[in-house]
């Protein structure tokens, strides 16, 4: 039977692990506040936590809200989505070391490119398609 008057205590590395995600959070919103922050036109931080919870319309509101907010939030979750997907892509392979190449990922991306291309060069103009296609490859054959 567990004793519940005798306090419990943590272990030397889960207090460490606890001090590292502390210190990783205040980290991250340090980053968001200086994402806010810094730009092209300097604004305090005070201005920005009055923009973020008391807009009023003003050119730092607008700026913080309509620019500078959004790109933050996309920033910090295309972050978490490359994080978790590299850490799955470890997951899944039980390799620490693994990257992108190691699934094909890399060699799929550069075949693409150049099979997109040549396919637009390829591609011809129809004579009912002629009005639209206004590029003129010089491999598209006779256009008449």
């Amino acid at each position: 039977m567990i004793d519940l008057r005798k306090p419990v205590r943590a272990s030397p590395g889960r207090r460490r692990r606890v001090g590292l995600v502390l210190g990783l959070l205040a980290l991250a919103v340090l980053a968001v506040t200086a994402g806010l922050a810094i730009g092209t036109k300097a604004i305090a931080p005070d201005a920005v936590w009055a923009a973020l919870w008391h807009p009023g319309g003003t050119e730092d509101d607008i700026v913080v809200n309509a620019l500078r907010l959004p790109r933050t939030v996309l920033g910090l979750v295309v972050g978490i989505a490359l994080g978790v997907g590299g850490a799955l892509m470890q997951g899944h392979t039980r390799n620490p070391l693994a990257d992108p190449g190691l699934l094909g990922v890399t060699a799929g991306a550069a075949f693409r490119s150049p099979a997109r291309r040549s396919c637009r060069r390829t591609a011809r103009c129809t004579p009912r398609s002629r009005r639209r296609c206004r590029v003129r490859w010089p491999t598209a054959g006779p256009t008449r």
